[in-house]
């Protein structure tokens, strides 16, 4: 019988366009982060020969760039020298032969340097290349992933108009159909002191997902997260901006919304469109863990967690031996399924 309903209910459609439309509506977009195929994938493409020595030119790369106090032995007869000199010239004045002793330890930390700097090997690069690329074209085929900045300024500024300055890295575009854009990024503002010192302050750090599309928005709309109250009550939205003269702010039937959001809009229409009771609740338990920040306008979708820390990070010497394509991929697999879901939910109401 159900299987008899579902065909009944696709010949109902216009075409069967229409019915796929639906089917793929109905079916979380996280999903895409958590299919169990990702992992059958991935364990396929680690057990190969290619792999494997791209995870062990990761491996030694971590080891090389770590402490290792066996890099300290060829210095000790440079210690020694010094030493000697010390001890056996005691009445020596060392204020006369200042510059020379100067340029003696330039020396010994410039031969230090040889060992612990000039070495290094740039693992951010490997794990990149090595790691991330390969797990995330895993999830979705065709994802492109950039260490540097990659998400224009002006799309933070309209998360954070307060803040002066915007850092991003890890800018992935995944390849999904809108190329949906995802970036750690921090923002700072500075402040002067009592003193008059320049004081730099952290206003958000986190992740911003952003989808380049066509809307029919009016303007724009802010649901900004609520920072605290002024001594009258009234809500403040710190460094996401106040209301503007050209903004009208919306209330929903929600008190726990109200109180956790304030929602800057010059599109009626579509902001009650988009924040549906679904929606809200979504909102509504994110706000328990973290501020969260949406732009919208006829142009952009944009998301901003405020997580209070970047993710896909190199890993660390401990537990280097262990690492593995499906272990990173437990690491953020998670959190970006969430993120990903809210941005992509708030496109489909837009654009149905």
């Amino acid at each position: 019988m159900p299987f008899i309903k579902m065909l009944l209910r696709k010949y109902c459609y216009k075409n069967i366009g229409d019915y796929k439309r639906e089917m793929t509506m109905n079916v979380k977009h996280s999903g895409v982060f958590t299919n169990p195929e990702v992992l059958e994938r991935l364990n396929k493409l680690e057990k190969s020969p290619q792999m494997q020595g791209k995870l062990n030119e990761l491996k030694e790369g971590v080891k090389n760039n770590a402490f290792d106090p066996m890099r300290l032995i060829p210095l000790i007869p440079v210690v020694l020298i010094i030493g000697a000199v010390g001890n056996y010239l005691p009445s020596l004045d060392y204020s006369t032969y200042k510059y020379p002793l100067l340029i003696i330890i330039a020396f010994v930390v410039c031969f230090a340097g040889k060992f612990f700097v000039t070495n290094k090997v740039d693992v951010n690069t490997l794990y990149a290349n090595n790691v991330l690329t390969p797990i995330l074209n895993a999830i979705l085929p065709g994802t492109v992933l950039e260490n540097s900045e990659g998400i224009d300024d002006s799309i933070f500024n309209n998360l954070l108009p307060i803040s002066s300055r915007y850092y991003s890295s890890k800018h992935i575009i995944f390849g999904d159909e809108f190329k949906t854009e995802f970036s750690n990024m921090q923002a700072i503002h500075f402040s002067r002191s009592e003193s008059g010192k320049s004081v730099k302050k952290t206003d958000f750090i986190g992740q911003v997902l952003l989808i380049n599309t066509k809307t029919n928005i009016n303007g724009h709309i802010r649901i900004v997260p609520v920072t605290g109250k002024n001594f009258m009550g009234q809500k403040l939205s710190g460094y996401y901006g106040k209301k503007t003269k050209e903004e009208s702010e919306v209330q929903t039937e929600s008190i726990e919304f109200n109180n956790s959001y304030s929602i800057f809009s010059t599109d009626d229409f579509y902001t009650k469109l988009v924040l549906d009771p679904s929606f809200i609740e979504i909102l509504n338990n994110l706000q328990k863990r973290m501020r969260v920040c949406i732009y919208l306008d006829s142009e952009h979708i944009i998301a901003a967690f405020d997580s209070g820390r970047y993710i896909l990070g190199n890993p660390g010497k401990s537990g280097i031996e262990n690492l593995s394509l499906t272990r990173e991929y437990a690491r953020f697999r998670d959190v970006l399924a969430e993120y990903y879901e809210i941005i992509s939910v708030i496109r489909e109401k837009l654009q149905n």
